[in-house]
């Protein structure tokens, strides 16, 4: 066997070369690569997430129960809100019957309203409006009071001429 150590002839780094176009070396001007002495820079988040495992499944349940939070609040002022739209329209249809209520009663109101109106100004009804409305039969006619002499008011007779 040999005593003697064993000789390996020094590695010389790679020469540069320029580019013709850019007049940089070709190492520049191409994407650095990573090796294990040259990592490439992470942001720090990254580096903590591959660094330490846990910290990845503390950030995804984070992420989870600060969802779960919010899809829950908003679901419960929803379900809130739908609630009191709710009785909102119940308020409101009892309103809107109560005013029907009160339109139909109106509008019998009026339509006998306008059949006075119309029988007043008719010319056939004329008689009948004055016997309704007056103490005379017909404009032609006076009607005769009878008085009595034990009392002091005169007695209208109806059936008189």
């Amino acid at each position: 066997m040999n005593a003697l150590p064993s000789f390996d002839p020094p590695q010389h780094p790679p020469q540069r070369r320029k580019s013709p176009v850019l007049q940089q070396p070709l190492e520049l001007a191409a994407k650095p690569k990573s090796s294990p002495l040259n990592p490439q820079p992470r942001s720090s988040a990254t580096a903590r997430v591959k660094a330490n495992p846990a910290y990845a499944h503390r950030r995804q349940g984070l992420e989870v129960v600060t969802k779960l939070v919010t899809y829950s609040t908003l679901s419960v002022f929803g379900i809130i809100t739908l609630v009191n739209s709710i009785g909102y329209n119940w308020s409101q249809q009892q309103k809107l019957q109560h005013l029907e209520t009160e339109l139909k009663g109106a509008k019998v109101r009026t339509e006998k309203i306008n059949s006075n109106f119309t029988r007043a100004f008719a010319p056939e009804s004329q008689q009948n409006m004055m016997q309704e409305n007056s103490y005379k039969i017909a404009p032609d006619r006076l009607e005769v009071y009878l008085v009595n002499p034990n009392s002091n008011r005169p007695v209208p007779n109806p059936t008189s001429k």
